[in-house]
């Protein structure tokens, strides 16, 4: 259609060029001339032609590309609990602490503070050897009072170090039963 619209305007043109000429009488009324107004949509369709090339130019070259679509990452999940021997103790310890620094962390409250308490293992070591003072056995999830992430680690860490050390021995009944920590003399 823009072919058509444009070939009608130039035969107007052009018939108008061929008709002799008048004497043009001085109006006040500005007629514009009709090759002006061909050459702004001659360059204006020049610039959407410009445009539409361009399209085309990022139309091909996005061809190229091949995209996968999304899938389900759930065949390359490993689930770990069928994988922890039954025989090996260190792990069932592993997982109590994981479900009790669960547990921990869901019923505590929100607690915000601007400054933050470093604990060693050492220092650790020496509060538990302070707890036992006072208790014979008890119970592995009492130790851990403070539902930080940090001194959860720290707290672990000291117990296996005291338990490495002989001063602490590690009693469960039954697989996933309660664990309970006792001091030895």
């Amino acid at each position: 259609s823009e072919y058509l619209v444009m070939a009608s305007s130039l035969i107007e043109l052009k018939s108008k060029m061929l008709l002799p000429i008048e004497v043009v009488k001085i109006n006040e009324d500005y007629e514009e001339d009709p090759r002006e107004a061909l050459i702004k949509r001659l360059i204006e369709y020049k610039k959407y032609k410009d445009v539409v090339e361009s399209f085309k130019e990022h139309y091909e070259s996005r061809q190229q590309f091949y995209i996968k679509p999304s899938s389900s990452m759930d065949e390359y999940a490993i689930d770990t609990a069928n994988l922890i021997p039954d025989n090996l103790q260190i792990y069932d310890l592993m997982k109590a602490m994981q479900k009790m620094y669960q547990r921990k962390i869901l019923s505590s409250p929100l607690i915000t503070s601007v400054g933050k308490k470093e604990i060693s293992i050492d220092d650790r070591c020496d509060e538990i050897r302070h707890y036992f003072k006072n208790h014979r056995k008890v119970n592995f999830e009492e130790l851990f009072d403070h539902p930080t992430r940090h001194y959860f680690v720290v707290t672990f860490l000291a117990i296996l170090t005291l338990a490495n050390k002989k001063e602490l021995a590690i009693t469960q009944e039954k697989q996933f039963d309660q664990i309970f920590l006792e001091a030895i003399e």
